[in-house]
């Protein structure tokens, strides 16, 4: 019964890591087999395939349902991970504000991320429908963040697109997307919470 949303375009910003040099592999979930456990387990089962083709950094990017995979994933497999980007991630139904318990659910899905890596990224709009709290959801990040020596951004856009989609307009690639690619390109990335920009590259 769920939207079968294979085939559907991808995010602009990732064209620019594609761009950069890094292979994109597209992960469609079958909306048959879409419960969270099931994908997750799939997941993580082929960063290891990735490892024995000769990839060494490894980034998983989502958005929404997408992006609350890849950090369960980078919490129970970190090692072959470099990077996660998760933008707007949710899992709770057709609308987060019914939802008791997402709060929760998001201190659980952070809290089992490791200190020690890899890096981490979350895209959180000010007017998602599918996110309750979205201040609430960044001092729990930010908290979170603080315990951990890996390198850490979130990107909480102060104007522009911000609802659960905006991701997808070119306005959030022009104006976000080469700090997306900065965090998981550069030694040493763009971090902490931006909300107005990305900082110049040093």
């Amino acid at each position: 019964t769920r939207p079968d949303s294979r085939g559907s375009a991808t995010q602009g910003w990732v064209s620019l890591l594609n761009d950069a040099g890094w292979d994109v592999f597209r992960f469609d979930r079958d909306p048959y087999d879409d419960e969270v456990e099931t994908a997750t387990a799939q997941l993580i089962a082929a960063l290891p395939l990735l490892r024995q083709a000769g990839y060494q950094r490894i980034v998983l990017a989502g958005q929404s349902r997408g992006a609350w995979h890849s950090l369960l994933a980078a919490g129970r497999a970190p090692g072959p991970i470099h990077a996660v980007i998760a933008v707007a991630p949710a899992m709770h139904g057709s609308d987060g504000r019914n939802q008791n318990g997402a709060l929760d659910d998001w201190r659980r899905l952070i809290g089992a991320l490791p200190a020690n890596g890899p890096r981490l990224a979350a895209v959180l709009f000010r007017e998602d429908a599918f996110d309750p709290a979205p201040s609430a959801r960044i001092e729990r990040w930010e908290a979170r963040m603080q315990q951990r020596q890996a390198p850490s951004l979130i990107l909480s856009p102060a104007t522009g697109p911000a609802d659960h989609g905006a991701a997808a307009q070119l306005s959030f690639t022009q104006a976000w997307g080469l700090c997306l690619l900065r965090f998981v390109h550069e030694p040493t990335p763009p971090t902490g919470t931006l909300r107005d920009g990305c900082p110049a590259a040093r």
